[in-house]
């Protein structure tokens, strides 16, 4: 036995829902909200188990100003990148 849980939709969607939360933090949020567009449009079932299962992961008992202070760091992140690379193009 290998200790890996068996594949189910359950897992997948959680994956999924995982990968988006990582992709939010590293990738071009231009592209990524396209994607999200075209998935929404193309697979609405598939956007919504995601959206259910982001919903689930967040911590509602937490306060809410710590929600936003974990957006403004994923935010200052990424714009500290753009600044970055906006800087060595110039």
């Amino acid at each position: 036995m290998t200790g890996r849980r068996p594949d189910t939709v359950h897992d997948r969607i959680a994956d999924d829902a995982l990968a988006l939360a990582v992709a939010i933090r590293d990738e071009d949020p231009v592209k990524l909200y396209n994607s999200l567009i075209l998935k929404c449009r193309n697979q609405p079932e598939k956007a919504a188990q995601i959206m259910m299962a982001l919903a689930a992961f967040t911590p509602v008992d937490e306060p809410v100003l710590s929600t936003i202070h974990r957006v403004e760091a994923i935010v200052d992140a990424r714009v500290a990148v753009v600044r970055r690379v906006m800087a060595k193009a110039s």
